[in-house]
């Protein structure tokens, strides 16, 4: 993530309500995962799987702000689940 994303999204973030940070989050995710295909295809292991890596973490905030007693919280746990497991899997195969 250049430094300019940085501060756009430390900016998006001092200035957004819970609603705001759940789609900053996907925007991050894009984001590292975008910058994580190019560290692979650029042949930089080891950025990708920074890259990757920060990814699942975001995956994990969206987990822990879920509140399982209302729908859709349990498919979309089920989905952050795969997705973190896909993740993973990229990460080990590159």
């Amino acid at each position: 993530m250049t430094n300019e994303q940085k501060q756009q999204f430390t900016y998006r973030i001092t200035n957004a309500n819970s609603t705001e940070m759940i789609v900053i989050l996907y925007d991050m995710i894009l984001c590292y995962i975008r910058e994580g295909e190019q560290a692979y295809d650029g042949k930089d292991e080891t950025a990708g799987k920074e890259a990757i890596r920060k990814a699942r973490n975001c995956f994990n905030e969206l987990l822990q702000s879920l509140n399982l007693k209302y729908e859709p919280a349990s498919s979309l746990q089920r989905l952050y689940f795969f997705c973190i497991r896909r993740l993973a899997r990229c990460e080990v195969k590159h």
